[in-house]
């Protein structure tokens, strides 16, 4: 299962870029839209030159439109998805965001039975489910009352179960571009798209702090992002986005892992009883391949 190698180096970088987030915006005092256009544009920049290096002795690169169609698609809606989290940080009801985020791996099993006409398998879906009911515990952050609350007053829910749902269809567009394009240069492209996103919102940002590139720890997350680009893209080729964002979106379990070992943050009792149902999802999704 090469897809399933390639999931969890996505889950181990993406966890560390969150952990390096957290210490970076500490440290060099920058607002989170200057870092994210920071590390896009260096880690575009790195990726550029291997990949120009590497074409320029394999004089092998091809791309047709029907790639181009879906990776458009892809980062257009890579761009609905990060705006839409821009307006969430406006409204500052973040305490809804990682628990409803957490249905993406339910979006992610519809979507692929309507477009590649996958069967709905008892496996998947039960295995999808517990690892979104693990995520959403170990991201809630209120009483479930509280949030609730929230879910009924407010449009923030909205926007994040949209957000979800459009990072979910993301990957059924990566899926259809990658049937003709090799999963290395896809992420190139995929770099540059994520580039064109941040540009516009640092340019129009009231409290950016500045670029930050000539930075070690910039320079760190700009390489994990590369890492998880690749990695990502080798394991949508390889199989299914109902099977790879589910194992993707575990996560959340391995930010709190690195939570309690680096910052000391606590609730163990509820972070155990996640990681079980997340693991027990994992396994049963595993038994469908």
């Amino acid at each position: 299962m090469d897809w399933l190698f390639f999931t969890i180096i996505n889950v181990i970088s993406t966890s560390l870029i969150a952990l390096m987030i957290k210490v970076v915006t500490n440290k060099l005092k920058i607002d989170a839209v200057s870092l994210a256009f920071s590390t896009s544009l260096l880690s575009s920049a790195i990726y550029a030159a291997v990949f120009i290096v590497h074409y320029m002795s394999a004089s092998e690169f091809s791309i047709n439109m029907y790639a181009l169609r879906y990776l458009f698609i892809s980062i257009t809606l890579n761009s609905i998805g990060v705006y839409i989290y821009i307006k969430v940080l406006e409204t500052g009801e973040l305490s809804v965001v990682g628990p409803l985020d957490s249905i993406r791996p339910l979006f992610a099993v519809l979507f692929s039975v309507v477009f590649f006409s996958e069967g709905i398998s008892t496996n998947v879906v039960t295995g999808a489910t517990l690892i979104t009911l693990g995520a959403f515990l170990i991201t809630l952050k209120v009483d479930v009352k509280k949030l609730i609350i929230t879910i009924e007053k407010s449009k923030t829910p909205l926007y994040i179960t949209l957000m979800a749902a459009v990072y979910a269809l993301s990957s059924i567009a990566d899926k259809m571009a990658l049937k003709s394009i090799k999963p290395y240069d896809y992420a190139f492209f995929l770099m540059l798209g994520e580039c064109l996103i941040y540009l516009p919102l640092y340019l129009r940002n009231k409290k950016k702090t500045g670029l930050k590139i000539a930075n070690f720890y910039v320079a760190l997350i700009s390489i994990l992002l590369i890492v998880g680009t690749v990695s990502i893209s080798q394991a949508l080729q390889l199989s299914s986005p109902s099977l790879v964002v589910p194992i993707q979106m575990t996560r959340p379990l391995l930010i709190a892992i690195f939570g309690f070992i680096f910052f000391n943050e606590k609730e163990y009792l509820k972070k155990m009883l996640a990681a079980f149902i997340m693991l027990t999802g994992s396994i049963i999704l595993l038994q469908s391949k």
